[in-house]
C-alpha cells in the first residue's frame, strides 16, 4: 500500500480515537453535572437553613405543628425506616458509653444480659438520671448483682416502667434467662 492509503488498522485507530474523545467530553460534563448537583445542594442547604433555623429539640411552629431540626415537621411527614434507624443506632452507641462511663470495668466485666440491661437503663434514663441510682451502682461494683436488682426495682423508675423495670431486674440477677433457669 502506498502512504496515504487507508488501511483498516489505521481506520479502526481513528474510530478508538474518536471514541475515546466523546467518552472524555460525556465523563467531563457527567463530572461538571455532578458538581453544580453538589453546590447546588449546598446552597439550597444554607438558604434553607437560614429561613427555618437550626433547633435540636422539638418545637411548636407558627401553625402549631411539632418540628425539629431545620423546619422538619414531624406532626405531618415524620420520620423514615433509615431515618428512625439511625437514631436507633446513635442512642444505643450513646447507651454503651454511658455504661462504660458510670460502670467502668464492672461493666466491661458483666455478662452480655447485664450489659444489655444496663444499656436499657441507660437508653431510658439518661446519664443524669441513671447516675442517681447510687445503691445499684454501689452493688454493681461489689458484684452483688442480686442487691442491684433489689436496687433498680425499689426505684420511682421502676413504678413508672412496670414490666420493663421487673424484665431489667430478672437480667441483672442472673446471665440465664428465667425460663431457662426453671427447666
Amino acid at each position: 500500500m502506498m502512504q496515504g492509503e487507508n488501511r483498516p488498522e489505521s481506520r479502526l485507530d481513528d474510530v478508538r480515537d474518536a471514541s475515546d474523545k466523546i467518552s472524555d467530553k460525556a465523563s467531563d460534563r457527567a463530572r461538571d453535572k455532578a458538581s453544580d448537583k453538589a453546590r447546588n445542594r449546598q446552597d439550597f442547604s444554607r438558604l434553607i437553613t437560614s429561613h427555618e433555623g437550626w433547633r435540636t429539640h422539638p418545637y411548636l411552629d407558627d401553625v402549631g405543628k411539632i418540628t425539629i431540626g431545620v423546619g422538619r415537621n414531624l406532626s405531618d411527614r415524620g420520620l423514615a425506616r433509615d431515618e428512625i434507624l439511625l437514631l436507633l443506632g446513635n442512642d444505643m452507641t450513646l447507651a454503651q458509653r454511658i455504661c462504660e462511663a458510670q460502670y467502668g470495668v464492672a461493666f466491661a466485666c458483666a455478662d452480655r444480659r447485664r450489659q444489655l440491661a444496663l444499656m436499657s437503663m441507660a437508653f431510658n434514663l439518661g446519664a443524669p438520671r441513671l447516675g442517681g441510682f447510687r445503691r445499684m451502682h454501689a452493688a454493681i461494683r461489689s458484684g452483688d448483682w442480686q442487691l442491684a436488682a433489689h436496687e433498680a426495682l425499689n426505684s420511682r423508675w421502676a413504678s413508672q416502667v412496670g414490666k420493663r423495670a421487673d424484665e431489667i431486674a430478672d437480667m441483672l440477677r442472673s446471665p440465664e434467662p428465667t425460663a431457662k433457669r426453671r427447666r
